[in-house]
């Protein structure tokens, strides 16, 4: 919105420019903090021509007013074509300047689905982070669910647990995780009556659960999720009877079917269950209750459907047939004139809505003909999307159902178009799968973190250190490269054949002045071992050529990449010059002398700074 009035907000701008004697604007008048200051003879003469940036700005502000198509964005082509033709340099080749502008307008077209793509991402991360943040000290026991809730939670992609398959119908599999039988109209909300949860033993041996005694199930899938805060509410499908390899603390049920657990991290458990058996307490005069407000519209779509004449089943059938001729699917809720209920304007004016509506209303309808019903929360598994063996079930696969009650047990009767889906799945972002892949690691790392995978440790500890390696790698090949090279020089391996390296030059004299006897002590720094040579009077090299090596040994050692070629030659030369005459053995000095010379001097400067560090 504020985008498609920036034109009108700026117009004043370009029209004291258009009216003005100068031909543009200047810059102090545009910032409060630059007129303060005393301009220069620079600043009162640069003045700017508003009219370029205010085209621009026109441009942005249609875009943004406007569906944009193909036309439109040639159309903008066209525009900055013509306005380009005016500035465009005389001298150079017409060819060329077409050719580069349909290079650029190429590319504009092509950026602009990428910055699409891109604001999507960073969209569906803000509403992750939204939705993350609403859900993060959510109680995941409360007893009341209200409408608009789940459509809120489907603005997210975000990865909430994950599935395995087991023996089940893929494409039928709805996971509940709450039940709800009583129906607050003027709030649109739906409440659970009986709040009172029961504790479910475990089975001897550990890590199974049984909700419903000497009961045989027939199907198995296996769920692994989070818990918020070592509590949660476990995904599970209709007529599970027994809960496996799941070691709880604490494992409570409601009598409306929902299961509490606590424990620690991530949770992986196998349900077994039965779609012939039921779980939940037998009905109650909640199950039947039908709200004031929308009785009278309840019973007109029960009449006109004829639903009193039909059996159970047939009821159930035909209120499916009923929502998905009459009613289509959509998170996005029209504001209705009127006084009627959420409920009401859903049934006869809107007809369209999402899984929220459908159930509520599928409840309220099976209510009217006399068959208890509930309304569920929880999640549908979509198989399209799976990571390994796992299908991932995100946020926006929340969903909602109604329960019946028909010939001895509950069943699932969902009313949702089955296009909803479909719905989803496009509107997921290209960008999607880089969250899964944080998610999947997240995952492995959950496993390994509450010893539910031992393996996993061993790939995170490669997913960590290999990093570090490319790095140290990284470091050694700069290190190496490091040094800057004169242009024009090159490196002059005669010369330098004797000597390996910049550091071994060095090396070689302080060795072959160990051979002699003159030992640098521990304490001693190069510079003062020389200066301790000089007052000897026996080494019979030059002692200013070893100060010379000495300072282009420190250069290399302490500043390598202002190390030159040249630098590496000179030293070369000088400590072949040095070592030259030290070959000869008329020049070696007695070594008994030298070391009871060198060896007096040492022990006494040892002493001056033992005393000196007693001292301090």
């Amino acid at each position: 919105m504020i985008i498609k009035w920036l034109p009108v907000v700026l117009s004043p701008l370009l029209l004291a420019q258009l009216y003005s004697t100068e031909g543009g604007v200047n810059l102090r008048v545009l910032f409060l903090f630059k007129r303060k200051k005393k301009p220069s003879d620079t600043e009162r003469k640069l003045l700017v021509d508003l009219s370029y940036p205010f085209f621009a700005i026109c441009l942005l502000a249609a875009g943004a007013a406007n569906h944009r198509t193909l036309l439109f964005y040639i159309g903008i082509c066209i525009l900055f074509t013509w306005t380009l033709w005016v500035v465009r340099p005389k001298k150079r080749s017409l060819k060329k300047w077409a050719i580069l502008l349909l290079i650029t307008g190429g590319c504009g077209y092509g950026i602009q689905f990428g910055l699409a793509s891109l604001q999507g991402v960073i969209t569906e991360a803000g509403m992750n982070w939204f939705v993350n943040f609403l859900q993060k000290d959510r109680d995941p026991y409360r007893a009341y669910t209200h409408m608009g809730e789940i459509g809120e939670i489907k603005l997210s992609s975000r990865v909430v647990f994950r599935v395995k398959p087991g023996g089940w119908d893929p494409g039928s599999l709805l996971l509940r995780e709450a039940s709800y039988d009583k129906y607050l109209s003027g709030a649109a909300n739906w409440a659970a009556s009986n709040r009172n949860f029961s504790s479910i033993a475990p089975v001897t041996g550990g890590g199974y659960w049984k909700i419903l005694p000497d009961s045989q199930p027939d199907k198995t899938c296996t769920v692994s999720m989070p818990l918020n805060n070592g509590k949660g509410l476990l995904k599970l499908p209709n007529g599970t009877t027994m809960i496996g390899s799941l070691e709880m603390d604490r494992m409570q049920r409601s009598p409306l079917g929902s299961v509490k657990v606590e424990g620690k991290g991530l949770v992986t458990y196998a349900a077994h269950y039965s779609s012939k058996l039921s779980t939940e307490n037998p009905p109650s005069k909640e199950d039947l209750s039908i709200p004031n407000a929308e009785a009278a519209t309840i019973q007109q779509i029960v009449s006109n459907l004829k639903l009193e004449t039909l059996t159970s089943s047939e009821v159930l059938n035909a209120v499916s047939r009923f929502f998905k001729n009459n009613f289509s699917y959509s998170l996005e809720q029209k504001s209705l004139k009127g006084n009627g209920t959420v409920i009401e304007n859903f049934l006869t004016k809107s007809r369209t809505g999402h899984c929220e509506f459908f159930a509520s209303a599928a409840v309220l309808l099976l209510r009217g003909v006399g068959i208890p019903a509930r309304y569920v929360t929880g999640y549908a598994v979509d198989t399209w999307d799976k990571m390994g063996e796992w299908i991932l079930v995100r946020s926006q696969h929340a969903h909602s159902w109604a329960h019946a009650y028909v010939n001895g047990h509950w069943v699932d009767l969902d009313t949702t178009p089955g296009v909803w889906l479909e719905v989803e799945r496009s509107r997921a972002s290209p960008w999607r799968r880089i969250g899964d892949l944080w998610s999947w690691m997240t995952f492995g790392f959950s496993k390994w973190r509450w010893r539910q995978d031992a393996s996993a440790g061993k790939t995170y500890l490669i997913l960590v250190l290999l990093p570090l390696v490319v790095i140290m790698l990284v470091r050694i090949l700069s290190k190496k490269r490091g040094r800057k090279r004169i242009p024009g020089t090159e490196k002059n391996e005669k010369d330098l054949k004797d000597i390996r390296s910049i550091s071994e030059g060095f090396s070689l004299i302080e060795e072959r002045l160990k051979e002699m006897g003159f030992y640098r002590q521990e304490w001693e720094t190069v510079a003062c071992w020389i200066d301790r040579l000089e007052l000897s009077k026996s080494v019979m090299g030059n002692i200013e050529t070893l100060r010379q090596i000495k300072d282009f040994h420190y250069r290399y050692r302490y500043y390598p990449q202002a190390f030159t070629v040249k630098d590496e030659e000179q030293m070369s030369s000088l400590v072949k010059k040095w070592l030259e005459p030290l070959k000869d053995p008329l020049h070696e000095i007695s070594r008994t002398y030298l070391n009871n010379k060198i060896g007096v001097q040492g022990k006494a400067r040892s002493g001056e700074k033992a005393e000196h560090t007693r001292s301090m």
